[in-house]
């Protein structure tokens, strides 16, 4: 589930820690949020806050695996409709 915040919020968490990932508009923060199962391999992973920007407004996200991450082509935004972000495979 994504959620609007504030473009404050967004650049904090980019500048708490360098992120974990970075791709496209989005990134993963830097330091685990806790441990859990990935949807692309099925096995417990750490999980990273997730953050996009699209549209001139930012989003922060449930966390997500790395691999989730480089896998996810797109967020439903009640806001936009679908939003494509992500690296392909």
């Amino acid at each position: 589930m994504w959620k609007e915040v504030s473009e404050a919020r967004y650049d904090e968490a980019l500048g708490v820690l360098s992120p974990a990932i970075w791709l496209g508009k989005g990134f993963l923060m830097g330091e685990p949020h806790h441990h859990g199962l990935c949807t692309v391999t099925n096995k417990i992973r750490p999980t990273y806050a997730a953050f996009i920007q699209a549209f001139g407004r930012y989003y922060e996200g449930d966390p997500m695996t790395i691999l989730s991450r480089i896998f996810f082509r797109e967020i439903q935004s009640p806001l936009h409709g679908r939003l494509l972000f992500c690296a392909k495979r």
